[in-house]
């Protein structure tokens, strides 16, 4: 029973990260937590640095800088579809893929679209430590060739479904590469981006500033492309869910460089991001792992 208490003490402090940073409930914790604002009047009583309260007992279960979840978050003008600029497109039934992948590949080879391949995985082949960790890469095609790619560790602690929405991140971090080579594309001809996942991928949730244990991620998102944006007004950007059956080689390449980035990668170095979902499973895994302990010492 304890046990069980502990882990939902430890999902309830987890709650906190919901709270915006100019709540006076957050006030009492001090900084890290809350955000100053001159105009607030003071609190009816001071803090005692050297009393504990049940709210600081609850608030020392998770990290200080968690990722926060707002309701109303500050967000780019015109996000997430910047006037149509920006457009979503899942993977839909009715949909002639072998015209469309046809099409992908004829309009990159003309030089008028520029397609990315994005890919998450969470592995541990051929790592000698056997660590299982998350890991996201981007393949950017201009003129029908392999000009550039990314890659992004994010360690254990990750889940799949995180990586696979933060498999944008490296996406557009090499298309921004690439526009600040080419000054051709900076005219004011229209221009079209096409990042392309696998089927499995969650891409509406990466554009979804509201309120999700991932939103912090797809928040990072929106500010990224409104400045490749503003940079180029010319620019459109799709996203797009492909099917399991289309083979494209730049998701193979996508995924060689994730497993290659994974194997090779220095977990001393690799900065984990505290997820929610991942804290709320290290939760459960710490809760099972007593339990077990207790059950093989008194069985």
């Amino acid at each position: 029973m304890d046990l069980r208490l502990e882990k939902l003490t430890k999902n309830s402090a987890i709650r906190l990260y919901r709270l915006p940073k100019s709540s006076q409930l957050l006030r009492r914790l001090g900084d890290g937590w809350y955000q100053n604002n001159p105009s607030d009047p003071p609190l009816p009583t001071q803090n005692n640095a050297r009393s504990a309260t049940t709210l600081q007992a609850l608030a020392s279960r998770v990290p200080t800088n968690g990722p926060r979840i707002t309701q109303y978050p500050s967000l780019p003008h015109d996000a997430p579809q910047w006037g149509g600029r920006v457009e979503v497109i899942p993977k839909k039934e009715d949909e002639d893929y072998a015209c469309l992948t046809k099409a992908m590949v004829n309009m990159c080879r003309l030089g008028h679209t520029i397609n990315i391949f994005c890919k998450g995985v969470v592995s541990n082949k051929d790592r000698p430590d056997t660590k299982q960790l998350g890991a996201a890469s981007a393949v950017i095609y201009h003129e029908g060739r392999d000009f550039k790619h990314v890659e992004r560790v994010y360690g254990e602690t990750i889940t799949e479904n995180d990586t696979r929405i933060r498999s944008l991140s490296p996406g557009l971090d090499v298309l921004a590469d690439f526009l600040s080579s080419q000054s051709t594309w900076n005219h004011s001809r229209p221009r079209e981006v096409l990042l392309a996942f696998p089927h499995s991928t969650p891409i509406r949730k990466m554009l979804d500033a509201s309120p999700h244990k991932e939103q912090a991620t797809t928040i990072k998102h929106l500010e990224q492309i409104g400045e490749i944006l503003h940079s180029y007004p010319s620019l459109n950007i799709k996203l797009l869910s492909l099917p399991r059956g289309i083979s494209f080689v730049g998701f193979k390449r996508a995924k060689q460089l994730t497993m290659e980035a994974i194997c090779t990668a220095n977990i001393n170095e690799i900065r984990e991001p505290r997820t929610i979902r991942n804290q709320k499973d290290e939760a459960e895994r710490t809760t099972i792992d007593q339990w077990a302990e207790r059950w093989h010492q008194s069985p």
